[in-house]
């Protein structure tokens, strides 16, 4: 009798274990299957946020070479380049509405639940892409109404040095999501952007890891990166 008690103990301890070794085992590969998902899915985040902001980057900077075009048509006395002006005039315009000019910030916010860092700071670019619209657009709208009030030249310095900024200022995004997606994978992070100028703007994480704009021009550049935190 007591052998069997003792038996009957063993196997009902045997059986106890491996349930619980089941259980384990399963939620082991439970929080391993999340981590996989979660990883396949910021590594499409990473591609689609990388390919829409070198759209973007390639808008702006076909954007800067109209500019830097019209600036030669302006005040060129060569006649084919007089006659170009109109159709550059025209192609300006069509440049201000390309879907590449918004898609970036998007895909942004389609993948804010992975990145939520970068709410704030998209609706700060979203602002800085603004300004440049409204500078190129008053440029245009000067140029098509031939109202030239002797500023055109300083007006397209002023809105290719923003279309600079805006530039860097996605090229910070493209690092913080290559460093938040792949960084502790390849355990490996890309430097960030460290500009020379102190008003120019730049996207930097804080002590308390939020990311923040050092520099909007809204202010017209305000508080510069805080050299404790630049590091």
């Amino acid at each position: 009798m007591g052998y069997n008690v003792i038996s009957i103990s063993l196997a009902v301890t045997a059986i106890v274990i491996a349930v619980v070794g089941w259980f384990v085992t399963y939620g082991h590969a439970v929080k391993a299957s999340q981590r996989a998902y979660r990883l396949t899915l910021l590594n499409e985040a990473r591609i689609a946020i990388n390919e829409s902001t070198q759209a973007c980057i390639d808008w702006l900077s076909d954007l800067k070479a109209r500019l830097g075009g019209l600036s030669l048509s302006i005040h060129s006395i060569n006649p084919a380049l007089i006659n170009m002006r109109e159709k550059q005039i025209s192609e300006l315009a069509e440049a201000l509405c390309a879907d590449e000019s918004i898609r970036w910030l998007r895909i942004l916010e389609e993948y804010e639940v992975l990145l939520p860092k970068t709410r704030d700071v998209r609706i700060q670019l979203l602002q800085e892409q603004r300004v440049v619209i409204a500078r190129v657009s008053a440029i245009h709208r000067k140029l098509s109404q031939e109202e030239d009030d002797g500023t055109l030249d300083q007006d397209i310095a002023t809105a290719s040095a923003k279309i600079l900024d805006l530039l860097g200022l996605i090229w910070d995004i493209r690092i913080y999501v290559q460093n938040t997606c792949l960084g502790d994978i390849v355990d490996s992070r890309v430097p960030k952007r460290m500009p020379r100028a102190q008003n120019v703007p730049v996207l930097y994480e804080d002590k308390q890891g939020a990311l923040r704009l050092s520099c909007t021009s809204s202010t017209e550049c305000g508080p510069t990166l805080p050299k404790d935190e630049s590091q």
